[in-house]
């Protein structure tokens, strides 16, 4: 689900997301003075800068040597593929990693770095079988287990992923994210005492990782320790001045504070910083809201809704901006839609923020409480 604001890693990803380790470090080759060692040095270096076209570019040199000896074809290919899913081109990077299956089958890395792109793809079952290959492969293979964790969480399996982070934490116990990963499951199932403990032990084995500040922030604000959350969110930005996760997650704790024009202006700054985060246009909205702009928040709920159509918050957000501007018939139909999308979590917020004297109120109560579980107050 990405209605709520979100956590690194997984969330990512979160950090769903991005900042783990998705695919497996492929193990460098020592330079001969051949062309083909030479072009695959080239290769990962380009790649090594983020500069990914010219890094395909040549590793297909590569691939188009005849003298190419087999263990470097199968490293071109990961290597490639590798390049492609960083880019984006999640097709082309299956093909590569298939290829190199094909060539070695009994290489976990090619197994592990499908398994993720499929991942990323939403391809879970496909993601599971090549994640279990991995880990079959290789036993004591950490970045697997994580990937295989992040596929469970994603499938709601949380006592899995638990088990599949735990075994990673086991085999490397300075893997940080694999503690970052733990502690996001124990957010999901509101043990916020043990997210933190996760989070303070990533943060013991690597102190200037913003990412763990983020989540940690996350956990004491669910938790309701707003003062907490904001100083590791200052934190957070220390380090990583241009986090705009850190920024959205901030705004969302000066908003709960009551600091509906502070909070705006994080959600400014993320936008500023990356002008297509659908949860910094629902958080500006959401400030917006709060001080009465109600026109300008229903523009900014629906840039989020045009960035992700599946945001049921979003949806839920602007019907509350509806009701209170007088267009019931809207913001019914806009609260039909996120109950449709993320009943488990707009239920809650429309019987929640809807107010009691609102003509709709029955109406819109009736579907909620139809639709989700009991209001959170």
């Amino acid at each position: 689900m990405n209605s709520r604001f979100h956590l690194m890693a997984v969330l990512l990803a979160l950090v769903l997301a991005g900042g783990c380790q998705q695919t497996a470090p492929v193990r460098k080759q020592t330079v001969a003075d051949k062309p083909h060692h030479e072009l695959i040095e080239r290769g990962y270096a380009a790649y090594t800068q983020g500069r990914f076209e010219a890094a395909i570019a040549l590793y297909t040199q590569a691939l188009e040597q005849p003298a190419l000896p087999p263990e470097e074809r199968v490293l071109a290919y990961l290597r490639r593929g590798s390049a492609y899913k960083d880019q984006g081109q999640t097709r082309p990077a299956i093909a590569d990693y298939t290829e190199a299956i094909r060539l070695a089958p009994e290489a976990p890395e090619a197994y592990n770095n499908r398994g993720w792109t499929y991942t990323a793809m939403g391809e879970y079952a496909l993601a599971l079988r090549d994640l279990d290959e991995a880990v079959r492969l290789a036993p004591d293979f950490f970045v697997a287990y994580n990937n295989r964790g992040l596929v469970h969480r994603a499938l709601k399996h949380p006592d899995q992923a638990i088990a599949d982070f735990t075994r990673a934490i086991e085999r490397k116990p300075d893997y940080t994210w694999a503690y970052i990963n733990r502690g996001t499951v124990h957010i999901d199932q509101g043990d916020y005492l043990r997210a933190l403990a996760d989070y303070d032990r990533a943060l013991k084995i690597e102190p200037g990782l913003a990412a763990a500040y983020t989540n940690r922030g996350y956990a004491h604000r669910v938790a309701g320790d707003y003062a907490a959350a904001i100083a590791d969110y200052n934190e957070a930005l220390r380090i990583d001045p241009y986090s705009d996760l850190a920024l959205v997650n901030r705004g969302v704790v000066y908003r709960l504070q009551g600091d509906p024009r502070r909070a705006r202006a994080d959600f400014e700054r993320a936008l500023a910083l990356d002008p297509n985060y659908p949860a910094a246009y629902r958080g500006r909205g959401n400030s917006y809201r709060d001080l009465g702009e109600y026109a300008q928040a229903i523009r900014d709920y629906d840039r989020a809704i045009a960035l992700y159509a599946g945001d049921g918050a979003s949806y839920a957000e602007r019907g509350l901006a509806r009701e209170r501007q007088g267009d019931y018939r809207h913001a019914l139909r806009d609260f039909d839609q996120a109950l449709r999308l993320d009943p488990e979590y707009v239920a809650p917020l429309i019987l929640e923020f809807l107010p009691l004297d609102s003509p709709i109120r029955a109406q819109a109560e009736s579907r909620a409480r139809a639709a989700g579980p009991a209001p959170r107050r």
